[in-house]
């Protein structure tokens, strides 16, 4: 590639990405949060470590761990916490007292 093809791939790929954040707020005020929350928290392990910690240090049942995934999945698919088809909002398969409780919280 030339120089300048170099550059527009470059530049065309940053603009993309920022898009896409665009998108995160456009879809609701919590998106980019729950987008950034997920974004850190994948980042910090690899998921087979995640899943271990998790499980092994933090009680999190495997069919909770799969959940989030899934939940982690469906934000990341959509751009957003609302399945793209419609105005349906997506929430974790997660109770909220499994969420709020002092295990969870510390792997979060």
């Amino acid at each position: 590639m030339t120089e300048r093809e170099k550059l527009y791939a470059h530049h065309i790929s940053r603009a993309s990405f920022y898009g896409g954040l665009i998108v995160l707020l456009q879809t609701s005020p919590e998106s980019p949060l729950i987008y950034r929350l997920i974004q850190l928290i994948n980042a910090a392990q690899s998921v087979d470590e995640l899943k271990k910690s998790a499980i092994n240090e933090h009680g999190i049942t495997a069919e909770d761990f799969q959940a989030y995934l899934v939940y982690c999945s469906g934000v990341f698919t959509n751009m957003g916490n609302y399945k793209g088809f419609g105005d349906s909002k997506m929430v974790p398969d997660l109770t909220p007292e499994k969420v709020m409780s002092k295990d969870i919280c510390q792997w979060f």
